[in-house]
């Protein structure tokens, strides 16, 4: 398997790199604990633990995310090899990578097997030592770093990315503000910024309100909280709407959703993010996620197949047209 992934990645990249395109890759925060990796770096993992995050307005459950935990100490006294091949395995096909959970440099919840979400403890690392190998491997493989700082992340997260030159994160649902002349918070300079990523719902989702209900149906929210929260969700996109009718990004009426999400995109490619990043299966109108943070007995992730095929998004008028709108004219 791990054969097969080298194989096919090194023919994409080179495929890339002939057209003149970059990859952009993710590395998790974690593998499973059946992996090759858990089984040939047996030391350097927590195998009596699982990461995860502690309860907050959204989990009141807290997170348990299944996989064992880098161990610290043991990473440490290897010269943390591990994380150091790890880096440079992404990086041979990469040219953009985004490191998932930044924060789990500084710190990350350990949940103790047999306990739940709610009984973890945050376990802290060696995050100078991590970021100068962060740094050093970006270098020397010329690759892009982008750090995930989603979500309630402490200050000291978004300085220590910013003093080291790594790129932060941007997604517009977080930065609804409700204030008509400035509905969406502007992403930070030299960001990477979009609508959605991989752990958060589709925009078409998002503005049906179908987290919201499938957190209900999990029993992580109650009704009363959902209520107001649907409530608020709706008065910002209405002011988010109103922004972009008076942009002439949209017509009169209310929007499809896919008709605001090509005219957050606009937006998104007028400011000062460096990278725009679009989720493909917005384009079409998707409300079923492929993740479900949190979830991983729960449900069925990363199986659902895409409504449309590669072939049939690609000659979309649609889907060509919402891209094109992303640059500005004479950019």
């Amino acid at each position: 398997m791990q054969w097969l992934c080298h194989e096919q990645l090194s023919g994409v990249e080179e495929l890339a790199s002939d057209r003149g395109v970059q990859l952009y890759l993710d590395l998790p925060l974690g593998v499973h604990y059946n992996s090759y990796d858990v089984w040939r770096e047996r030391e350097c993992f927590a195998l009596d633990a699982a990461g995860g995050a502690p309860p907050d307005a959204l989990f009141a459950g807290g997170q348990d995310w299944g996989f064992p935990p880098l161990h610290p100490e043991q990473s440490r006294s290897q010269g943390h090899r591990y994380y150091i091949g790890a880096l440079r395995n992404y990086m041979r096909y990469a040219h953009i990578l985004r490191v998932e959970h930044v924060m789990g440099m500084h710190r990350l919840y350990w949940v103790p097997n047999g306990f739940s979400a709610k009984q973890g403890v945050h376990v802290h690392y060696p995050a100078g030592e991590l970021y100068a190998i962060l740094c050093l491997e970006s270098h020397r493989n010329r690759c892009w770093v982008i750090g995930e700082n989603l979500g309630t992340v402490p200050s000291y997260v978004n300085v220590a990315l910013q003093t080291r030159g790594l790129h932060s994160m941007y997604v517009g649902p977080f930065s609804l503000t409700g204030d008509p002349a400035q509905p969406l918070a502007p992403p930070p300079d030299g960001s990477l910024a979009g609508m959605n990523t991989h752990d958060t719902p589709t925009f078409a989702g998002y503005s049906a309100g179908r987290d919201i209900e499938d957190l209900i149906d999990l029993g992580l929210l109650d009704r009363t909280e959902a209520e107001h929260q649907m409530e608020w969700r709706w008065e910002a996109l209405d002011t988010l709407a109103g922004y972009c009718r008076r942009q002439g990004w949209i017509g009169q009426g209310s929007p499809a959703p896919e008709e605001l999400l090509a005219a957050c995109l606009k937006y998104l490619g007028r400011s000062q993010a460096e990278m725009v990043l679009v989720n493909l299966e917005d384009l079409w109108g998707e409300t079923d996620p492929q993740n479900v943070p949190g979830t991983w007995r729960e449900r069925p992730n990363w199986r659902r197949r895409a409504r449309l095929t590669l072939e049939e998004f690609t000659a979309s008028p649609e889907v060509r047209d919402t891209l094109r709108g992303i640059i500005p004219s004479g950019g």
